[in-house]
């Protein structure tokens, strides 16, 4: 997935022939599913879990935007999210996993000159009517990497009495 997501290269004009927008959206879907996947089944160390990255946060301009037929919302336009005033901030990778999983935006590819995939566009329908999520695809890739080499080393597990319940812990 993630040598998929990396080497899929896009074309700049529309060509009903290539299928390397659908093979780069697949990747990048089972790349959120798998990861979200090994995290809730706790096979990653905590720090995975709540790993954040630095992603491009683009506020809707509408100002009723459930009153748009969800159909013409699908892709992420200029016209409905602010894309001059797009604020870099940390969010949790859980979070963007779940942008992915149940994205109301059909997850849209940046693209380089070259065709080369620079980030996506994405957002969930829980989100859409407030923002969209620009994500860069290094920091995707190295997110993906680090799933990929996290070995968990000590697992600790402590009764808490005061919510009844066992708290474990993975390094």
């Amino acid at each position: 997935m993630i040598d998929q997501l990396a080497s899929t290269t896009l074309s700049l004009e529309c060509d009903e022939d290539d299928k390397s927008d659908f093979i780069a959206e697949r990747a990048l879907i089972y790349s959120a599913f798998v990861a979200r996947l090994l995290i809730d089944a706790k096979k990653t160390t905590d720090p995975i879990s709540g790993h954040n990255i630095s992603v491009g946060v683009i506020s809707n301009k509408l100002e009723s935007p459930e009153h748009v037929q969800p159909l013409l919302r699908r892709f992420p336009e200029r016209d409905y999210y602010d894309f001059e005033n797009e604020v870099v901030q940390p969010v949790s990778c859980r979070r963007i996993l779940n942008q992915i999983i149940h994205s109301f935006i059909i997850p849209t590819f940046e693209v380089g000159e070259d065709g080369t995939i620079l980030g996506f566009f994405v957002a969930s329908d829980q989100s859409a009517n407030d923002k969209l999520y620009h994500v860069k695809l290094e920091s995707w890739i190295g997110y993906l990497e680090s799933i990929a080499n996290d070995d968990i080393t000590t697992m600790e597990a402590r009764f808490d009495q005061d919510k009844g319940k066992w708290i474990e812990t993975r390094r």
